[in-house]
């Protein structure tokens, strides 16, 4: 399987090489919009990706999930999957949480998700430039780790899965 869970944290970009592609792809087709949606770890170990619906008044510069959050995440409870990512894209943006995302994640810097890392890819009209993941750390979070597209690209072409 691609990246790996660690007592530490995530090792690597969440998601194995599928569902990560498959995120990365979302992320893309909703220029210029911005997408959301979530990876988990299904009771096998295998990686899923669940995009979600994007219901904000301004969703080329916010995210909020639609009414179905509350089914999925009840649904992945049912079949054993962890959720551990949450995803969004910025679109013309960075790869970076936003202050907006940082109050919305952890309003008075409580987390709402405290064991859920976060994902954030930059898209383009071109596609997805960077991606970067992000570990809850007492009201905040920790940048792990970025990929620009030609890294991730190199690292894909290195091994037979991500």
């Amino acid at each position: 399987m691609g990246s790996l869970l660690s007592r530490g944290g995530i090792e690597e970009a969440p998601g194995s090489g599928a569902a990560l592609e498959r995120m990365l792809l979302y992320m893309e087709e909703a220029w210029p919009w911005e997408a959301c949606g979530a990876l988990f770890v299904l009771a096998a170990g295998a990686w899923a990706w669940q995009p979600m619906e994007n219901v904000a008044c301004c969703p080329r510069q916010a995210f909020v999930f639609g009414e179905g959050w509350l089914s999925l995440l009840c649904e992945a409870e049912q079949r054993q999957s962890t959720l551990v990512c949450l995803a969004h894209s910025h679109p013309g943006g960075e790869a970076q949480l936003s202050p907006a995302d940082l109050q919305s994640l952890a309003p008075e810097g409580i987390l709402l998700w405290p064991q859920v890392w976060q994902v954030v890819v930059a898209t383009g009209e071109e596609g997805w430039r960077e991606l970067s993941w992000f570990e809850p750390q007492g009201g905040g979070f920790e940048c792990k780790g970025r990929w620009s597209r030609a890294c991730f690209e190199a690292r894909k072409k290195g091994r037979s899965e991500l």
